[in-house]
């Protein structure tokens, strides 16, 4: 804060009125206070806990073994835009350490649905924050690959449908797929219709 060249034309007040000179009272003037040992309870955690805005929010709540074999199920499968792709005519994003295949969460007046509402999307598909390739831009890629539902949420959605239609065709992927052991994710895939 700059300091103003003005002076004060009252002078400052002291807001305690002690003298020049006088002590400090001393530790043992003061008076201690002894609290039972059974007044004083250990509280249990909260639920919720305290953002860096200030506001109180509740823990989300963790995934079950049920949808953690759904996410399975689903990377398997792959990224619902990446297949949609063959038939809109662009090209599948790879597949890498800096392009992993994420789950999305629905969400619902900006909060998330359940676990059990999430497709599958690589994270060029789903965030776009790090590039397949780092030596082209965002624009040049959309152009290979389509757009991100990050970046470019209306043009994601004219392509590959709306969150309700992408769940609906993921759970249709994976209702594809109970089937006997050894076939493969690949097939059902590749019958993935487009409406």
């Amino acid at each position: 804060m700059k300091r103003s060249a003005l002076e004060r034309r009252t002078p400052l007040t002291a807001r305690t009125k002690l003298k020049a000179g006088s002590p400090l009272k001393s530790s043992s003037a003061l008076k201690r206070t002894a609290f039972p040992s059974s007044t004083l309870r250990l509280q249990s955690p909260s639920p919720s806990f305290k953002t860096s805005t200030g506001l109180r929010t509740n823990p989300k709540p963790k995934p079950t073994v049920d949808d953690v074999l759904r996410w399975t199920i689903m990377r398997e499968i792959g990224c619902i835009a990446c297949l949609l792709n063959h038939a809109y005519g662009f090209s599948t994003a790879p597949i890498s350490d800096g392009n992993p295949l994420e789950i999305q969460h629905n969400l619902s007046g900006g909060f998330r649905i359940g676990h059990s509402d999430t497709v599958c999307l690589c994270h060029f598909h789903h965030q776009a924050k790090r590039l397949p390739d780092p030596t082209l831009g965002y624009l040049v890629q959309a152009k290979m690959y389509g757009p991100s539902f990050g970046k470019e949420l209306r043009r994601f959605r004219e392509l590959y449908g709306t969150e309700a239609e992408q769940l609906s065709r993921q759970n249709e992927l994976i209702d594809r797929l109970q089937r006997p052991e050894g076939a493969s994710y690949s097939a059902a895939a590749d019958s993935l219709s487009v409406s």
